[in-house]
């Protein structure tokens, strides 16, 4: 059995995937409910067409006392991959929704990080390949119940995306209560692609915008290490969130970035003390996960390595925004 994926909606009340091999060496994935307490059978899951291949479950949004959205992906005839999202209430998992993936994707796209405001309003991002194979970032949104076409993270004037720099630390993404999303993203610049930077990427008004670098602390360099992570982020309002990541300093030693958005845009980034045995290489360490909480306050939770040589958990609380 392979990857494993989960949520609850309310206690008691969960949607659980993973992938298994079947007897003919073929990869899907299978669902399981649980409601009231008692688990259902599992069962394979359905892609909006019955008979297609490799049918497998990428991330699931759960909303309080309403229900999950478990997106993923399939093998269409053409050999390319389809997107699709099934809502998963009361016990039971509906029709799955075909979602259309960017007009230059191939055989290699997932919905790698997925939120929901509620089962109507929900956004996703990932990693797909282009037909001039290289390696970009997509993002797509449900608005009142409708599914938009997944597009291609747009990039500032100069700026491209050229292959994916991190598959361990792929784009996040989190959405206010009145819509608003913010994406993780990162971009190249310059003839030789020396420049690197981590971005954001905000969904406002039912519009994508292009990705803006995050402003890093005077003297910063990215990435951290080699391959660079794509950070977190996490909001508590549409004009009130943060995004986390790591970069070197002036002296070349690995740090962590916090920056915050507020009514003004985004602020230039502080660096973010860590505990006094970090070897601040970063050779594996970085950000992982934000979450904000009713009283504006959030908790950032990732890894680096100590002055030993033994990666190890680090917590940032109470991060007022």
């Amino acid at each position: 059995m392979g990857q494993m994926n989960g949520g609850c909606w309310s206690a008691k009340n969960c949607v659980v995937s993973a992938l298994y091999r079947t007897t003919l060496s073929d990869w899907y994935s299978f669902t399981a409910i649980e409601t009231n307490g008692v688990w259902g059978a599992t069962k394979q899951l359905i892609s909006p067409y019955a008979q297609s291949d490799g049918v497998m479950a990428s991330d699931i949004a759960c909303v309080t006392n309403s229900g999950c959205i478990l997106t993923g992906r399939y093998y269409k005839e053409s050999g390319n991959i389809g997107l699709f999202a099934s809502q998963v209430t009361a016990g039971t998992i509906g029709a799955a929704e075909d979602i259309t993936p960017p007009a230059n994707s191939t055989a290699s796209i997932s919905i790698g990080a997925f939120t929901c405001i509620n089962l109507n309003n929900c956004a996703g991002t990932g990693i797909y390949s282009t037909r001039g194979s290289s390696v970009v970032q997509f993002v797509v949104n449900r608005t009142n119940g409708t599914w938009a076409t997944a597009s291609q993270v747009k990039m500032p004037s100069g700026w491209i995306q050229k292959n994916n720099p991190d598959g361990y630390f792929p784009p996040k993404i989190s959405c206010a209560t009145d819509g608003t999303c913010i994406a993780t993203s990162w971009g190249y610049m310059g003839a030789s692609l020396a420049i690197q930077r981590p971005m954001t990427v905000v969904f406002s008004n039912g519009t994508w915008g292009t990705a803006a670098p995050v402003r890093l602390p005077a003297g910063a360099k990215f990435p951290a290490q080699d391959p660079p992570p794509a950070g977190a982020v996490a909001c508590y309002s549409a004009t009130r969130c943060v995004v986390m990541g790591s970069f070197r300093d002036a002296a070349n030693k690995g740090q962590i970035y916090l920056s915050r958005m507020t009514s003004a845009g985004w602020q230039v980034a502080t660096t973010v003390p860590m505990p006094a045995d970090n070897s601040r290489t970063f050779a594996y360490g970085s950000v992982e996960s934000i979450s904000c909480f009713a009283n504006a306050t959030c908790t950032a939770t990732g890894s680096y390595n100590t002055t030993a040589d033994v990666l190890q958990s680090f917590v940032v609380d109470n991060i007022g925004i």
